[in-house]
């Protein structure tokens, strides 16, 4: 329960009235917000509350008919987040210890003094902001689920490892899957191959910030069709910074994207064809000055673009003077067209006569004009000859390469030239002289529109018949066609006879219209790409100017500009005192400003707009206040993002168990973790005002710098060295560098990992392999040396011999395999480019493998460290001939991820194979149980995974996967 936002309604319950009146004037002092009503008792207050909403309950504890906490219990029944605040003279450890058990959202001991109900007025305006902050996440989460159960878009949900958990019906209908079938997907579930780099990346910033993220990812829907989708990616977190939810909103623009791409091709041929238009074309603003020429202009005037450029136009023009070219202007608004003829003169004083096509563009808030010129002497000196000869001399002469055709009215016959028939792709036999078949051509939109031309001609309405319109081709395609005509002869009655007349191409003509309508569409749409509302003050008349889209960018409620007086009460009332003082000191001053403000939308949106001035002055006197609007929300936003995901940044970096150093690359620590300071002993303060090379025994001054010169590709850069605490003592470390940007300059972040224990084991493992190397190999070497002497002497039973000597060899291989595990453990050397066809085979023949046989079917190249891939293919066919026999035939054959290498032998039980890569163990009385071991060390210290399973003919099969193909 709670009242309205802009008044914040209190019941102060104590069964002292003065005391309460008291409160109720010193704290509406304090904060004009608030509306207090006071209640003597617990019962009174019950009633109170069952009638009215409050937003907070300030009450005393020792009352008659209830106390304070017992208040508290009945209205913690019905108002479970309501702000209680127990406000009490009878304060003790054991009533707040209650009180809080209770539920009590604060608790404040009365005080003498005033100053009490300051303290009092502050607990109860942040219990009342926390309250209704909460009501409206709470409002919030309610609107977030409608939204994306109703958005017309599609909305995926994942859980923080990404995976799906929550689709919307739109998503379903987009993507062709149910909600059962993606959850627990991942996106790779629903994203083309082409997309995964870019989606993975996303998918990264995502995981290690907060904020939201745009992307356009080509998709594959359930039917396997590939679709592009708009995709706005968001980490939704509370005040802490825990991730709450990971959304994805995203659309099939398909379709735009196929329009966009149609749009920049057509852009593009707009180009083109302005450059190589046969028309003269020109760009010129509003005083006249050409802007652009294209080429066909350039060549008429024989002047390079750069001495066109910059002139005026009635410089060029020498029939219309500058005053009437500014009334033309003047009388055209955005997109009208005005077509005239004039006189256009050369440098060399040559005139020349032109047909001009004027277009107010929609650009530079309509400053800019093309003119379309063309040269019609040519036509001018047909006309003059026309004008001497008969109506069908006329008509004829006029048709001069042009198509002409003969109307027959009585009978309905056409005759027609061969341009006539060449201009629609047909030859003159191909035509069929009548005019129905004439009809038949003209596009049926435009057909009503000819008839109806004609008709008015026949009338006498008009002295010729001219329309445009468009005709089908011989190849089926439509071309826009000029049809001129006239009635040559009537009859006695005045019927007509004949007619004639001519066909004129302006399919061109007509392209490049539509080109430049999509042209000034698109220039109209790229005024609000920038986002920025202009406005104007007059200081004189207090008139004010606001540009269309300020008026879009403020919701559009307006209808026209409100007055100086009202103008800046668009703006939160919190905010606007310093726009109003801005425009005040511009006005009075000549200040330029540039403040920030919020402004609420008419669907209640709050937008933060930034709000510039620049004055213009005279005779240093403000003439004019000019200036833009410009939303910012999303930067403030950004702002916000960035200064949390320090604060965030810090919080883990000082949380980190691992000492961790920000080093300048003047080799001074920039900051270090609170691990650093516990680990070395020495304070913060101390550590900022030492180096690297203070506290790392085996680093000299100036090896920051070929550090950052020497970091790999992959970023990280890893070695092992000694600090020395404060008191002395020197623990080794393993250090992970890598190159950070800190405060906008680059630096190295280190993170230092106690290794002691891993040294200490790494002595006792080089102890043990020192053990086994010497006290048990020399012994063993003494041992067959008697053996090899005793065979020689023949000394002693052959086959007791035989087998002392079997036992010698596997004593040999368990003592090699035990010093394999003990000294090359988990690390591997220098990785290099492997052929893994060839690589196979040399490793087959290092191996005593009887009559068993090798099937190589691979063709892949890997990154490996030779020798010790070497020591697992070694080992793997070793094991298949122990349990497989002479005669088994081993395979080593392609995965996708990586390679397999099986037996056609007896295989391994299910029940065992858990236990097969475990030290010790194996099923032959040959083997020393640490082969296999070997193998999957080798494995993951190359980060692979070796996996055993049955092969194709019963045998064993090891997959080797996760090892990707070398580049």
């Amino acid at each position: 329960m709670t009242a309205t936002t802009n008044t914040i309604s209190i019941l102060h319950v104590d069964d002292e009235s003065e005391f309460a009146e008291m409160a109720t004037t010193f704290l509406e002092r304090e904060d004009d917000r608030f509306v207090i009503e006071t209640a003597t008792g617990a019962d009174e207050a019950v009633e109170y509350l069952a009638d009215n909403d409050v937003d907070c309950i300030v009450s005393d504890y020792d009352m008659p008919d209830r106390n304070g906490i017992e208040f508290l219990g009945t209205v913690r029944e019905e108002y479970e987040d309501l702000p209680f605040i127990l406000y009490t003279g009878k304060g003790s450890e054991e009533i707040a210890s209650k009180a809080i058990s209770a539920g009590v959202t604060d608790y404040l001991q009365k005080e003498t003094g005033t100053g009490q109900y300051t303290v009092l007025a502050n607990r109860i305006t942040n219990a009342v902001k926390q309250y209704r902050a909460k009501r409206e996440l709470e409002a919030s989460q309610k609107r977030l689920s409608l939204f994306i159960e109703q958005s017309p878009l599609g909305v995926l949900e994942y859980d923080n490892e990404f995976n799906i958990v929550g689709v919307n019906e739109a998503a379903e209908e987009i993507l062709g899957y149910s909600e059962a079938e993606l959850q627990g997907e991942t996106w790779e579930q629903i994203v083309a191959s082409s997309s995964y780099e870019n989606v993975d990346d996303v998918t990264s910033a995502l995981a290690e910030t907060e904020g939201g993220y745009h992307s356009v990812d080509e998709n594959v829907r359930k039917d396997g069709e590939h679709i592009v989708c708009e995709w706005h990616n968001r980490v939704v977190t509370d005040d802490d910074g825990e991730v709450l939810a990971i959304f994805s909103l995203f659309q099939d623009i398909t379709d735009r994207k196929e329009h966009e791409e149609r749009l920049e091709r057509s852009t593009a041929r707009l180009k083109v064809l302005f450059e190589n238009s046969p028309d003269m074309i020109d760009i010129h603003t509003d005083d006249g000055t050409v802007i652009d020429v294209n080429q066909q202009f350039c060549e008429v005037f024989d002047q390079p673009k750069e001495a066109l450029v910059g002139r005026k136009v009635w410089d060029i023009d020498q029939e219309l003077s500058a005053e009437e070219l500014r009334d033309l202007w003047d009388g055209m608004e955005i997109g009208d067209r005005r077509e005239l003829e004039t006189e256009f003169e050369r440098d060399d004083g040559k005139r020349f006569p032109v047909e001009v096509h004027i277009t107010r563009l929609p650009v530079e808030d309509g400053t800019r004009f093309m003119v379309v010129s063309r040269d019609i002497t040519e036509r001018r000196e047909r006309l003059r000859e026309i004008q001497t000869l008969n109506e069908r001399l006329e008509l004829a002469v006029e048709g001069a390469g042009l198509g002409v055709w003969d109307w027959d009215m009585t009978t309905d016959a056409v005759e027609f030239n061969e341009r006539w028939a060449t201009m629609l792709g047909y030859t003159l036999d191909e035509i069929e002289p009548h005019v129905d078949a004439w009809e038949s051509r003209v596009h049926p939109d435009d057909l009503e529109g000819v008839n109806e031309a004609l008709e008015a001609h026949i009338n006498g309405e008009t002295p010729h018949y001219d329309t445009e319109h468009r005709m089908r081709t011989a190849a089926g395609d439509w071309k826009w066609i000029r049809d001129i005509g006239r009635i040559v002869e009537r009859d006695e009655d005045g019927d007509p006879v004949r007619a004639v007349g001519i066909h004129l191409d302006i399919d061109d003509r007509k392209r490049r219209e539509r080109e430049l309508e999509r042209t000034r569409d698109l220039l109209e749409q790229t005024e609000h790409i920038a986002d920025v509302g202009g406005w104007e003050i007059d200081t004189d008349t207090k008139e004010v100017f606001w540009t269309e889209h300020l008026f879009e960018l403020l919701g559009g409620q307006y209808d026209e500009e409100p007055p100086l007086s009202e103008a800046l009460d668009v703006y939160h009332e919190d905010d606007r005192p310093a726009v109003e003082a801005a425009v005040e000191t511009a006005l009075s001053d000549g200040d330029s400003f540039d403040v920030n403000a919020r402004f609420r939308r008419p669907d209640g949106e709050i937008r933060w707009l930034r709000i510039q001035g620049e004055p213009t002055l005279a005779d240093d006197e403000v003439t004019t206040l000019r200036g833009a609007v410009q939303d910012v929300t999303e930067q403030r936003a950004r702002e916000r993002d960035l200064q949390r995901a320090r604060e965030e940044y810090e919080e883990l970096f000082n949380g980190m168990n691992d000492s961790a150093w920000v080093i300048g690359l003047d080799e001074t620590f920039l900051a270090v973790n609170e691990a650093a300071v516990d680990r070395t002993g020495y304070t913060r303060e101390e550590l900022q005002s030492m180096g690297p090379h203070d506290i790392d025994v085996e680093l000299e001054p100036g090896e920051i710098s070929s550090l950052v010169q020497d970091m790999p590709d992959d970023g990280v850069q890893v070695i092992e060295t000694v600090h020395e605490t404060k008191d002395g003592r020197r623990i080794p470390v393993e250090i992970n560098s890598s190159l950070i940007s800190y405060e906008d300059e680059t630096a190295v972040l280190s993170i230092a990992r106690d290794i002691s224990d891993r040294k200490r084991r790494e002595r006792q493992l080089e102890e043990f392999a020192s053990i086994v190397s010497h006290d048990l190999r020399n012994p063993l070497t003494v041992a067959q040396g008697w053996l090899e002497i005793a065979r020689e002497e023949g000394d002693g039973d052959a086959e007791s011999l035989e087998r002392i000597g079997e036992a010698h060899h596997r004593m040999n291989r368990l003592i090699e395999d035990l010093l394999t595990l003990a000294r090359e453990g988990n690390d591997v050397g220098e990785r290099e480019s492997v052929d893994l066809a060839s690589f196979v085979d040399r490793c087959w023949k290092n191996v005593a493998t009887a009559d068993a046989t090798l099937r190589v079917d691979i063709d892949r190249t890997i990154r490996a460290d030779p020798t010790r891939l070497e020591q697992l293919f070694e080992n793997l066919f070793r094991n298949a001939v122990e349990h497989g026999g002479d005669q088994v035939t081993v395979t080593v054959g392609e995965l996708d991820t990586g390679f397999y290498v099986e037996d056609d032998g007896p295989g391994i039980p299910p029940e065992d194979r858990e236990d097969v890569f475990g030290y010790g163990y194996s099923t032959s009385e040959d083997g020393t149980g640490f082969g296999l071991s070997i193998v999957k060390q080798i494995a993951e210290a190359h980060d692979w995974d070796i996996r055993l399973t049955e092969g194709t003919d019963g045998g064993a099969r090891f997959e080797v996967i996760g090892v990707p193909a070398d580049s």
